[in-house]
C-alpha cells in the first residue's frame, strides 16, 4: 500500500504497521469501508472533521470511489496530494480539484510522538 510505504519511508511508521487488507474490487460491492474502520482504530492517526477541512502536509485522505471510502492519498503540500490509480500509477493531484475534493470523505492526521 502506497501510503503505508510513504509513512514508513518518512519514519513515522515502522515495518510492523499492519497492511490494510482491502482491494478495490471488494470495496465496489459494499458500503462498509474496511480501510476507514481500520484507520479509525489506529492510535497513530487522529480523525479530522471533514467540514471546514484545511489540508496539512502528511494528512491521510480517504476518498470515496463507488459506495464507500476505498482509496487513500497522502497530502504532500496543502494544495497537492499523491495517490495511486490502477491504470495511471502514482499521481499527484490538486486537492481542491472538484474531482477529488468532493470525494474526500474522511481525513486522518498522523499523531507524531
Amino acid at each position: 500500500m502506497y501510503p503505508r510505504a510513504l509513512y514508513i519511508g518518512s519514519h513515522f511508521l515502522t515495518e510492523e504497521f499492519p497492511v490494510i487488507e482491502e482491494t478495490p474490487n471488494i470495496a465496489k460491492h459494499t458500503k462498509r469501508s474496511l480501510m476507514a474502520e481500520f484507520l479509525d482504530d489506529r492510535p497513530e492517526f487522529a480523525q479530522i472533521e471533514r467540514d471546514n477541512y484545511a489540508p496539512q502536509c502528511g494528512d491521510l485522505v480517504g476518498i470515496q470511489i463507488g459506495p464507500c471510502v476505498n482509496h487513500l492519498g497522502v497530502v504532500l503540500l496543502p494544495t497537492n496530494f499523491t495517490h495511486v490509480l490502477i491504470k495511471l500509477n502514482t499521481c499527484y493531484s490538486l486537492i481542491k480539484d472538484p474531482t477529488w475534493w468532493s470525494r474526500i470523505k474522511r481525513v486522518w492526521r498522523p499523531q507524531y510522538a
